[in-house]
């Protein structure tokens, strides 16, 4: 079996050198990594031109955009690249997200043993700031006829397990599936592309959590108090998400969820009543006001 890499980058050199170092050192090496570059304004150009002509047994392609598309296009451009290369699977995953270096043999191990061959993705157990990071792997559960998302307990972790959401830091998807469920969502930017990814990748399969498989997230936390532009992306693309897959009434619960979570911060409320707004009108793409920066 064949596994091609698609990283997405954008100004973080240092730690894109760290990411493709530990793909060099993989047990099971993937056939290539395509990089693709949003057009980032730091080292990273000059990097890549001597990282793409490096010997190694894994081919090297670089792919720069002459501007930033966010990490939705960045994915979105790059699986439309992977899905027409003679692969079996392929991974995803950050500039700032390092597999321990047996982590994608773990994921071929259980590819090649599994007996049902119903898996759309598999994924990794991340870790962060020295413990589990939980939000990347998550389940819906529905109480009182509302739909919920919540994170994978701990225990879990102790075998492989069944989940419904994953993010993008260490994910493997079948190409096959990715044929049927479709592309990364381009139109949203950045933020719950992922997750809005999972719930079609689902319904071509199981999506497997193998936790023996490591993936350090080298990634800087963000106070939930903070108002970062990025907020305004996860409240529009979620309500989104929640109406297309789910409905008017379930959207419109997570609607009043945000609304009246925000509402005693006023630079916030303001942020997420035009994100609903956007939501719901189906306005998607990179906001007027809420830009990468804004402040």
């Amino acid at each position: 079996m064949d596994i091609g890499v698609v990283l997405v980058t954008y100004n973080r050199a240092e730690k894109l050198k760290k990411a493709l170092e530990s793909y060099e050192k993989q047990r099971f090496k993937p056939k290539y990594i395509y990089v693709v570059n949003n057009n980032s304004t730091d080292s990273t150009a000059d990097y890549l031109k001597t990282w793409e002509s490096a010997d190694s047994d894994i081919e090297h392609k670089v792919f720069s955009l002459e501007k930033n598309i966010g990490g939705s296009g960045g994915f979105h451009y790059g699986l439309s690249l992977a899905q027409d290369t003679d692969i079996d699977w392929v991974w995803l995953s950050d500039d700032d997200a390092y597999p321990d270096e047996c982590c994608l043999e773990y994921m071929k191990n259980y590819i090649l043993a599994d007996k049902e061959k119903d898996v759309s993705a598999i994924c990794s157990l991340v870790w962060s700031d020295g413990d589990i990071d939980t939000w990347h792997r998550r389940r819906f559960n529905k109480k009182f006829g509302i739909i919920r998302e919540e994170r994978i307990d701990k225990r879990e972790y102790e075998d492989n397990f069944e989940l419904d959401l994953l993010s993008y830091v260490g994910v493997l998807i079948k190409k096959e599936s990715l044929l049927s469920a479709g592309l990364t969502r381009e139109e949203f930017f950045i933020a719950y592309d992922d997750s809005e990814h999972s719930i079609r990748l689902r319904k071509e399969g199981k999506i497997i959590c193998i936790p023996k498989a490591v993936v350090v997230h080298d990634a800087e936390p963000e106070s939930p108090a903070a108002v970062s532009w990025k907020k305004y992306y996860v409240i529009r693309n979620k309500i989104y998400s929640y109406r297309k897959h789910f409905g008017y009434i379930q959207s419109h619960i997570l609607a009043w969820y945000y609304r009246l979570k925000n509402a005693d911060k006023k630079a916030l409320n303001e942020m997420t009543k035009k994100a609903v707004k956007a939501a719901f009108k189906g306005e998607l793409g990179v906001d007027d006001l809420y830009k990468p920066g804004w402040k």
